[in-house]
């Protein structure tokens, strides 16, 4: 790739693809392509270690009649949408485009690959705020009958979250336990929040910056730090799950031993939903 080329430059002979490009990125050179190259080596590891440790909850989830409860079907979605986050806007294609050093899939994809990397982070971003609400309502009003999760109702929710996501995703496209072990959940559930806004607080910031004008002060190296650590939050939870939830640490442990070596179970299991 030639060096010293601005992006308006190099996608000259692209006019479709540069339609959908903000021109404020039109002045800027291309980085330095070992820029590229460990962006595509980060996004690879990443991406993999994501599919893998996602595979891990939902194989978990569909062996173990144990784990088939309401709040665990929330934790699945968390895992379905993490997944396919992680497949479609991680690895391969960031992987590919990085190595490659530009985008090589169209206009069309380009889109499609935006639209899956809204819809499948607000997918995560509703199911865990769901899943919080389930263990305050657990915790706080233990003993009333709303409190508990039902198949019906995290049906509706697992429903609302993807209705939600894609109402908020299309536009742009288009232009039970003990109170031990519910506290344990709390902190799984607090654990996966504040390690999704880790993630994804950068992103916001920028995405902020654009919309009150102060996008002067961009560089394609500060867009992209945060798209980064946004992409890192389809590891976390499964990691977490692996470690915090007994049941699902248990399964894993039994369908998968050589994972769990450095990390053993507790000797005793509480009854967890």
């Amino acid at each position: 790739m030639k060096q010293n080329l601005t992006f308006a430059t190099l996608w000259s002979d692209d006019n479709d693809f540069m339609s959908i490009v903000h021109p404020h990125w039109h002045k800027f050179t291309q980085p330095d392509p070992l820029y590229y190259y460990l962006v595509g080596i980060y996004i690879g590891i990443v991406g993999i270690l994501a599919v893998m440790g996602n595979s891990l909850v939902i194989t978990s989830f569909l062996l173990c009649k144990q784990l088939r409860t309401p709040p665990n079907m929330l934790i699945v979605n968390l895992a379905i949408s993490d997944f396919s986050f992680a497949l479609i806007n991680g690895f391969p294609l960031k992987t590919i485009a990085s190595f490659n050093q530009r985008w090589g899939w169209g206009k069309l994809a380009c889109e499609l690959y935006g639209f899956a990397g809204s819809i499948f982070g607000f997918i995560s971003l509703t199911t865990m705020a769901f899943i919080a609400l389930d263990r305050y309502l657990v915790i706080s009003q233990p003993f009333k009958a709303f409190s508990r999760i039902t198949y019906g109702k995290v049906i509706v929710m697992i429903f609302i979250t993807w209705i939600w996501s894609a109402l908020w995703s299309i536009p742009p496209f288009f232009g039970y336990g003990d109170k031990k072990a519910d506290i344990e959940a709390a902190k799984t559930s607090i654990i996966l929040v504040l390690l999704y806004l880790m993630s994804w607080s950068p992103y916001a910031i920028v995405c902020l910056m654009t919309l009150v004008g102060s996008r002067d002060s961009l560089t394609p190296f500060h867009s992209e730090l945060p798209v980064l650590f946004a992409k890192t939050s389809a590891v976390y939870n499964p990691i977490v799950y692996a470690v915090k939830h007994p049941k699902f640490r248990l399964e894993i442990e039994k369908r998968f031993p050589f994972l769990i070596c450095c990390c053993p179970p507790k000797p005793k299991v509480c009854n967890t939903s």
